[in-house]
């Protein structure tokens, strides 16, 4: 309660609110006046994330140019579910041509470390954070990239990742709430295929779905690079940006 009167006061004391998703509209409205209230949604840096081949130095470095790889990057949190990922795994433990690669620190990675020890989960690669240079080629060696995020957190929470993943050109798949800003925006786009949280088993077979489909991969990718290209022009936003600002200009 502390923390919401601390909320309440800024959002009655500031002269413009930006929000970053419509979903965050219905919680701000009832404290300021509805004429200053702008939406402005998240961006990832285009320009530095090019699409690259498979083939590169990075997926050469850790032996997966030629293997066909599902990829998450990024945090793996309580907000997370991080036994999607384990039952992935553990389903396509036989397919030696398949490998599930989980790039992330703490307490998600810490469980699935444990989880690939007890099992033997060789097709489940682990790896710290990479540094941010190599990006392009680590999501470039993904076949798929995947997005988790529990029931609870899906209005408030949009994940950056799946910005940076249309970036790339592949295909996502999200485990997330279908209310969920980057689920709509992946839904829109056709640029990947969006599962129920609670959904392990749909996960799994819409998984197995898109390796099997070299052209539904193929495509997806195509339509999410496009979506970026045309959606995550900076001079664009800053131009949004400026425009409320230059509000107070004298």
């Amino acid at each position: 309660m502390y923390y919401n009167f601390l909320e309440r006061r800024l959002f009655k004391k500031s002269d413009d609110i930006i929000l970053i998703s419509e979903d965050f509209k219905s919680f701000v409205v009832p404290y300021v006046e509805k004429n200053n209230i702008y939406v402005i949604e998240n961006w990832a840096p285009i320009d530095e994330i090019p699409v690259k081949e498979k083939n590169n130095e990075w997926s050469v470095k850790n032996n997966l140019d030629k293997t066909k790889n599902i990829v998450y990057s990024g945090t793996l949190g309580m907000k997370h579910n991080p036994k999607l990922l384990f039952d992935l795994a553990y389903k396509l433990r036989e397919s030696k041509d398949v490998k599930i690669i989980v790039i992330s620190e703490g307490l998600g990675a810490n469980w699935l470390k444990s989880k690939k020890e007890l099992h033997k989960l060789y097709n489940l690669i682990l790896m710290d954070y990479q540094p941010f240079e190599q990006m392009p080629n680590v999501l470039a060696t993904a076949d798929i990239l995947v997005g988790i995020l529990e029931e609870d957190a899906g209005t408030f929470s949009v994940p950056s990742k799946v910005l940076t993943y249309l970036c790339s050109g592949k295909p996502i798949l999200l485990s997330v709430p279908e209310k969920n800003l980057s689920a709509r925006i992946v839904k829109n786009t056709n640029a990947g295929i969006i599962v129920n949280p609670n959904n392990n088993k749909g996960f799994i077979d819409d998984a197995i779905k898109l390796l099997n489909d070299d052209e539904l991969r193929n495509n997806l990718g195509k339509n999410a690079r496009k979506y970026a290209e045309d959606t995550f022009n900076i001079k664009l936003i800053a131009d949004k940006f400026c425009e409320i600002i230059n509000k107070y200009r004298m």
